[in-house]
């Protein structure tokens, strides 16, 4: 006999059902294995991983112009979380009119699509 399963399988399922991302609950977007979408004209990175441990309790920023008066990109790191802890961010970034829905980010999921054979959507 099988146990029910709980929300945390529930949910894990639905995040590998949805390798490219997608909802994967009212209020949670999953950003896909890629880890990035754009969002009008903002691309989203949400990459994670340690680079080393020691620097643990730093916040990290950075600004990088790719060419004079080209495209710019913005590095944000935070800290482990710890409770007790509190942070606020404000970004103001610039806004264009047009769409303002989740799209894939075409570079990121070309090299997705690239690691199927590394990475199966079926299991």
């Amino acid at each position: 006999m099988v146990g029910p399963v709980s929300s945390e399988s529930e949910v894990i399922l639905e995040i590998l059902f949805r390798y490219y991302g997608g909802w994967a609950a009212p209020s949670i977007y999953f950003l896909g294995f890629a880890g990035v979408v754009k969002f009008a004209n903002i691309r989203i990175g949400g990459l994670s991983g340690i680079y080393n441990a020691p620097h643990l309790h730093c916040k990290f920023t950075a600004l990088v112009e790719h060419e004079e008066g080209g495209r710019v990109t913005k590095f944000f790191a935070l800290d482990k979380w710890l409770p007790g802890h509190k942070f606020l961010q404000i970004v103001d970034i610039e806004s264009y009119p047009g769409s303002y829905e989740v799209q894939y980010d075409e570079e990121w999921l070309a090299i997705t699509q690239k690691l199927n054979c590394v990475f199966p959507l079926t299991f």
